[in-house]
């Protein structure tokens, strides 16, 4: 083959043909994949979030089913170390069991639970006027024995004790209804 001219030069056709490059963009696959992709986004947050909402009411459901649980494990607790010498720890622990059951029925945090709040938690849930003081009378003899300079003696540890366990059985009926 004898070349003419230098300016020119010869089309090659390519080996595997040559591509149709006539056909518009929104026939083409990717087209389709760009727009499913935020349907399926969306799609995937809306399960995400509904799986989510649901563990989360599960949880809340699961502590609710606990607290009682918990307080009487609390109050055994405080049972063993029901001894003059050790009369601030047995208050503390009656008065976490009482504070900690409310909050867990009330799906709220026991840390920095007052008197005030623990009396808005028990009339929102529905509990008795009796049941609240009672509840406020126990939890105001743990905070005295804890706190003031006096030792309590065995007796009224076991009194506080026993009023703890009723109140929180008459909680656990009035709350639950």
């Amino acid at each position: 083959m004898r070349q003419l001219r230098r300016d020119i030069h010869f089309i090659k056709q390519a080996a595997d043909g040559l591509k149709d490059r006539s056909a518009p963009f929104y026939r083409s696959p990717w087209f389709a994949v760009l727009v499913l992709l935020p349907l399926a986004t969306d799609l995937g947050v809306f399960v995400y979030a509904r799986t989510r909402d649901s563990q989360r009411a599960n949880a809340r459901q699961r502590r609710e089913r606990r607290a009682r649980t918990l307080a009487r494990r609390r109050l055994k607790e405080a049972r063993r170390r029901m001894a003059p010498s050790t009369a601030r720890a047995f208050y503390a622990e009656v008065a976490q069991a009482l504070t900690e059951y409310v909050a867990a029925k009330s799906d709220t945090s026991a840390a920095g639970l007052t008197h005030d709040r623990i009396e808005e938690l028990l009339t929102s849930r529905g509990a008795t006027e009796e049941d609240r003081r009672t509840f406020h009378r126990c939890l105001e003899a743990c905070d005295y024995a804890r706190f003031a300079p006096t030792s309590s003696g065995p007796e009224e540890m076991r009194r506080t004790l026993l009023a703890a366990e009723e109140i929180l059985v008459r909680l656990e009926r009035s709350l639950s209804a």
